[in-house]
């Protein structure tokens, strides 16, 4: 099994996702006849000409299987998503106990997604911000839906790569990576400046929210070992 364009895919379906050129993929013997160099000259050449594909675009007379291979990542990538943010709410919660991180209050977020649904999407300082019922609520909706999400992105863009989505530096390198959007986006929008500077110190915003998506980035690790796909 490989890692190509969508996922791990089974050999027989492979060549399914190639547009109908004339050349055909019939004999599995002939792997060269998906367009490339034949395998012998260079090892990985035929795998990764069939990943090179653009997504979404299966040959007509194998679109059925190709849509099996799609829909099939896609509930992968939503599984190692939920499974992940689990895994960063429970890690998050004993670094809390013991101290290791605060964090912003969850209502808050919630508040700011209500926020932009009315049309405010900067706060000059989310904390003193009337409160909105159904906060803590939508905040939770919000958490794993930016989860799931950032997954299934996380495993198409592994598949395209030609890496493993179970690679355990690839998966803690792209929870790192999502540090971004804290860091630049939430933390400035709620009024506490780029990397949460200018948030109350007592929350180790900086600190909290690193810790917190490395956390996401090794339930990923973990539940694409246990989930492999195909």
């Amino acid at each position: 099994m490989r890692w190509t364009g969508y996922g791990r895919l089974r050999e027989s379906n492979v060549c399914a996702l190639l547009p109908e050129v004339g050349a055909q993929c019939g004999s599995s013997a002939r792997w060269d006849l998906c367009g490339g160099r034949p395998e012998r000259a260079v090892p990985t050449a035929t795998t990764y000409v069939c990943a090179k594909i653009p997504f979404g675009l299966p040959s007509k007379s194998n679109s059925h299987q190709g849509g099996n291979v799609i829909g099939e990542t896609i509930v992968f990538g939503c599984c190692v998503g939920i499974a992940a943010t689990v895994t960063m709410d429970v890690l998050s919660s004993a670094s809390r106990k013991i101290g290791l991180t605060v964090g912003a209050k969850g209502q808050w977020v919630g508040r700011w997604y209500l926020g932009i649904a009315r049309g405010q999407f900067v706060h000059s300082n989310i904390a003193v911000a009337p409160e909105q019922p159904g906060e803590k609520r939508a905040a939770q909706v919000g958490h794993y839906a930016i989860g799931i999400v950032l997954a299934v992105l996380y495993v198409v863009g592994a598949g395209w790569l030609g890496v493993s989505p179970s690679a355990f530096l690839v998966a803690l390198g792209y929870g790192f990576a999502t540090t971004v959007f804290p860091w630049f986006l939430v933390f400035p929008a709620l009024g506490f400046g780029l990397f949460g500077l200018k948030g109350p110190p007592e929350l180790k915003l900086f600190t909290s929210s690193l810790m917190n998506h490395l956390f996401y980035g090794f339930g990923i690790w973990w539940i694409a070992k246990v989930l492999p796909l195909g």
